[in-house]
């Protein structure tokens, strides 16, 4: 058993838990994914308490809209309670998905006495609270989408306090390819850096990423703790971070009920069935799979009807085609029948190989796959 220190001040991070969400598009499994986020509430609780933690940071996008479902806010906030009566202190702030602008925010109504909210959308004093022996102050902004906000000034650290820990929903280092709109609030790792904070609580991006690590302005973003679509890969977990002097030690805990993968199925040479066969060796019902064919099969893949037929072995599934067509067994049998079918077949490859870049091969290829996938199913009726 880890010995815990109660001198430190232990600290527990996370955001994004999206409770309330739909999951319209997943079918049977919708009911099952709603369950699991509000079963992973009640985990980051316990981990809360097995870890003896202070005080709990809570990111923004807590729900997945600003006014969710009656029961759902009603067990969030008596969640929150629960923590305050094992004398864990809650610091919180709303998302995009959540946002406290809306005159009906799930967040206007009164909170539990151990949950501090930050509802302003400036930063102008820092909330001091009282942890474990020592002073802290907490910064943090209601996330408003209506304009753009220099935010920075109100994060600077100020005061005497022994810990200065910040709360964020912001996109940190957005890719240069992407323009991100300003009110997802783009900074910088050198932005934080200016902040000068010992700990910067960040939500909104849903893999789990630390920013300046042993310096000013340390951040962290924990993940989701749920997979929220088939792309969230990998192990999903909070953050742990512990204050004993100087930087913060940061560790982060597994949890979340079920973990998304993607896998490549090498689909070369296959038949649909023995594709399908191929899939179903990979059978888990906690996991949320994406599987990827690759190679030249000997048929043109449906993968609408094959994920539907395969979808029991799994939490959820989706197949994805990277298939090359143009070399499928399926396109050599029929290219030279003197059908419409295999017009249509001599037609695409003629463009596919006349094709001036990449983007115009790609668009050929997808128009000669959707096209076929159109014909079988209309001889199939």
């Amino acid at each position: 058993m880890e010995i815990i220190n109660v001198s430190q001040l232990r600290v527990l991070h996370t955001a994004d838990l999206h409770l309330g969400r739909s999951f319209q598009s997943w079918g049977d499994a919708a009911q099952t994914r709603r369950q699991d986020l509000l079963d992973t509430l009640d985990e980051i609780g316990q981990i809360a308490r097995q870890q003896r933690v202070h005080l709990l940071l809570l990111a923004g996008d807590q729900f997945d809209q600003h006014n969710p479902d009656r029961a759902i806010a009603s067990r969030f906030f008596s969640w929150l309670d629960a923590l305050g009566q094992d004398g864990v202190r809650v610091a919180m702030i709303s998302g995009n998905h959540d946002s406290y602008w809306y005159e009906d925010s799930v967040y206007r109504q009164a909170l539990p006495e151990n949950t501090v909210f930050f509802s302003d959308t400036q930063c102008q004093e820092p909330v001091e609270i009282y942890a474990s022996g020592l002073n802290v102050s907490l910064y943090g902004i209601a996330h408003d989408h209506t304009r753009h906000r220099d935010v920075l000034p109100g994060f600077r650290r100020r005061g005497d306090s022994d810990v200065h820990i910040g709360l964020m929903h912001a996109t940190v280092d957005p890719r240069s390819d992407i323009e991100v709109a300003e009110r997802y609030l783009p900074l910088s790792s050198a932005d934080l850096a200016t902040t000068e904070l010992d700990y910067l609580a960040l939500g909104h991006l849903h893999r789990a990423r630390t920013i300046n690590e042993g310096g000013p302005g340390m951040a962290a973003y924990p993940g989701s703790p749920e997979p929220l679509h088939a792309g969230e890969t990998g192990e999903r977990s909070v953050t742990l971070a512990t204050f004993s002097g100087g930087p913060p030690q940061i560790s982060t805990i597994p949890c979340g009920k079920r973990v998304a993968r993607r896998e490549a199925v090498d689909a070369t040479g296959l038949t649909d069935s023995e594709i399908a066969e191929r899939i179903a060796t990979l059978a888990d019902e906690t996991v949320i799979l994406n599987a990827e064919l690759t190679g030249a099969p000997q048929e043109i893949v449906d993968t609408d009807p094959l994920a539907r037929r395969l979808a029991h072995h799994f939490c959820y599934l989706t197949v994805t085609d990277r298939t090359s067509v143009v070399d499928s067994g399926y396109v050599r049998r029929i290219e030279n029948e003197h059908t419409i079918r295999g017009e249509f077949v001599r037609r695409l490859r003629d463009r596919i190989a006349a094709a001036g870049d990449d983007r115009e091969r790609r668009v050929a290829e997808l128009a000669l796959q959707v096209g076929l996938i159109q014909l079988e199913r209309r001889s199939a009726r």
